[in-house]
């Protein structure tokens, strides 16, 4: 619902209110009670709705809870309990409910034993998960109250179809999914059609009255007074393209106007000035349409040859997101025909996707956010990276293998049998999310530049998370659960973990030999494709200070090679490794080296998708953008306490 159509809606008679609600879907917030979660029987109970008072956008809301007030036909054959209100996110379903004597509606919510469903309940007996959502149906209301411009509605009949398990609470004061817009729409035409009658009826009255009433012909000299003395006004505002002149004249015929002197005015005056001179509009071939807007240069992007050999230029990519950017977030219909006849989707994602629905992200914003988000990341760039048909994916891992041994025909020594050993390594997807304002008031010749920073910034976000989960997680929520490269080291004495002599802890104490011994701890299967882990800080502080000492020249920049690199291997720098210039890392990693994609695997459960919260910031004049992905990462081989591993770490002392 637009901002302006609060005040229309309230401009309706109550019976019009009463008709464009009808249909509306709504939501109320709720919480889980400790007490009410069994976790043997995986159920919990869950206090949908009261009669208590519910401020909404149209005014107060008051379910009824009488039996005949209650449509209970999806309770009774098992509603679903979602994620988020995605109906393609299902993690459980409704066993049984019941109208409790205080008039509260409750129902016994069961989970499901896929592996979406055990993270969801894990999180709610984590206490994690606290917040709950149910969607309902309004389907017939009555005014209850009216205190100046504050309605009280009673729903009489109403249908509740779903729960959904929710992160971020929908805003009751602007509800959730409402009546069809145009229906609103079609009410205010009405209103304003009989607001037309009844302004043709008074003039028509004021016609009669001036028949029959005498003229008052001091007024009529006034009127003319008046209409003379503004057209010369209007003139002298025109000097310089002799304005008083053609006022004058007007002046003399008794039918002229302000509005007529004006609309002469400007004709005189065409060609009468040099427009000023602007800067060729780009033109995109493929797309067969100028593109007035002016953008610096992009940063997420980039030219690409699609799938049937054409080239597409980055511009364009980045016109055809902002296209549908206009579409789905601002609800420019132009831009939506648009994205309609250049074939940019406009799919909407199921569900009421929270309180303004969701929809998919263009292929070519999501591939920019992509692109830049392995750009950005060093776990992308480093880690084994496992597609994920499902939410979750288990993988076959060797934990040893056959081994020969010496036999002898004559003295009757044989052979003994051997077994090669696997072991399963799991993923299961995270969800990970963003949640960014921008303004409503986006103009339109600045919608390149801002689905341009749209997409760098979620990428950016995105690559961050990822790297610090990969990294530093410590197996908390704060880190989806994802145990860390560093953690692992710093919890186990691993063969392939060098302990810096005594006192070196910090960069600048670090030298060659270090580097060299890290090489040396890494199993010798890994050392070919195997690179450098550190924070840009300390690349400044060890490699460049060593190559600075030897002569600052290197085989790579003599032969003008532009990629990092260090005795021969590649190096990689993330600023989720530690990156304080004058830091002691005592009993800590400070910078690794070898095959990681060896040691870690990053499943990939699907690609970027996107959620539009239309009124949530409304006040502040804005609109809210989720941006969400999937994945996992999981750190399984690092050997062990006498068995070298695919990385090294370097271990403060």
């Amino acid at each position: 619902m637009k901002k302006h159509n609060k005040e229309a809606f309230r401009k309706l008679s109550a019976d019009k209110q009463i008709e464009h609600l009808k249909g509306t879907r709504s939501e109320r917030v709720f919480t889980f009670q400790r007490d009410d979660i069994n976790e043997d029987e995986r159920t919990v109970w869950l206090s949908i709705s009261s009669e208590r008072p519910y401020e909404r956008w149209w005014g107060i809301e008051v379910l009824d809870h009488d039996a005949g007030s209650i449509r209970t036909e999806r309770l009774e054959s098992g509603a679903p309990i979602l994620v988020d209100h995605d109906r393609t996110d299902q993690v459980g379903v409704v066993e049984r409910f019941e109208i409790g004597p205080d008039r509260k509606l409750r129902f016994l919510a069961r989970f499901s034993r896929s592996a979406r469903a055990e993270e969801i309940f894990q999180d709610v007996l984590d206490g994690i998960r606290k917040n709950t959502s149910v969607g309902y149906m309004i389907n017939d209301l009555i005014l209850e109250k009216q205190e100046g411009d504050q309605a009280t509605y009673r729903v009489t009949d109403w249908e509740p179809f779903e729960g959904s398990i929710v992160s971020v609470p929908a805003d009751p004061s602007v509800g959730i999914g409402r009546a069809d817009e145009d229906n609103l729409q079609k009410l205010i035409e009405e209103t304003h059609t009989m607001s037309e009658k009844k302004k043709e009826q008074t003039k028509a009255d004021e016609v009669v009255k001036e028949a029959t009433n005498p003229v008052d012909e001091s007024a009529i000299a006034q009127r003319e007074v008046q209409r003379v003395n503004e057209i010369l006004s209007a003139g002298d505002e025109f000097k310089d393209f002799g304005g008083p002149e053609l006022a004058r004249e007007l002046a003399k015929n008794p039918k002229s106007t302000v509005e007529s002197f004006k609309a002469q005015m400007l004709e005189k005056m065409k060609g009468a000035q040099k427009p000023t001179e602007t800067a060729q509009p780009a033109y995109f071939p493929s797309m067969n349409v100028e593109a007035r807007y002016r953008f610096s240069p992009l940063k997420a992007f980039k030219d690409v040859t699609l799938e049937n050999g054409q080239q597409m230029r980055g511009e364009e990519s980045a016109y055809r997101a902002g296209q549908w950017l206009l579409a789905n977030v601002y609800g420019n219909e132009k831009a939506a025909q648009w994205c309609k006849e250049n074939g940019v989707g406009q799919r909407v994602m199921g569900g009421n996707s929270l309180s303004g629905g969701g929809a998919v992200i263009p292929t070519e914003m999501e591939q920019a956010v992509i692109d830049l988000r392995d750009t950005y990341g060093a776990a992308r760039q480093l880690c084994k990276i496992r597609p994920m048909a499902s939410d979750s994916l288990q993988i076959p891992r060797r934990d040893g293998g056959l081994t020969a041994y010496y036999f002898d025909d004559e003295d009757g020594r044989g052979i003994t049998a051997s077994d090669k050993s696997w072991g399963q390594v799991n993923l299961v997807a995270k969800k990970l999310g963003i949640l960014a304002r921008v303004s409503k008031d986006m103009v339109e010749d600045a919608v390149i530049n801002v689905v341009d920073d749209l997409a760098s910034e979620m990428a950016w976000a995105f690559a961050k998370s990822e790297d610090e989960a990969w990294i530093d997680g410590d197996g908390t929520s704060s880190y989806g659960g994802i145990q860390g490269l560093r953690t692992l080291f710093a919890g186990t004495a691993y063969a392939s973990r060098l302990t810096l002599d005594s006192g070196v802890d910090t960069f600048a104490e670090m030298d060659n030999t270090d580097l060299t011994n890290m090489m040396a701890y890494v199993a010798s299967y890994a050392k070919p494709g195997a690179v450098w882990l550190m924070s840009e800080t300390a690349k400044s502080q060890i490699i460049d200070r060593i190559a600075g000492a030897a002569g600052g020249n290197t085989v790579q920049t003599i032969s003008g090679a532009v990629v990092p690199t260090y005795l021969g291997h590649r190096i990689v720098t993330s600023e989720a490794m530690p990156s304080g210039a004058g830091t002691d890392y005592s009993s800590t990693v400070l910078a690794m080296f070898g095959r990681f994609d060896m040691a870690s695997s990053l499943g990939a459960r699907r690609g970027i998708q996107v959620e539009v919260l239309r009124e949530r910031y409304a006040e502040l004049g804005q609109l809210g953008i989720v941006a969400t992905e999937r994945f996992d990462i999981v750190n399984h081989d690092l050997g062990s306490t006498s068995v070298k591993g695919p990385v090294s770490a370097a271990y403060g002392n």
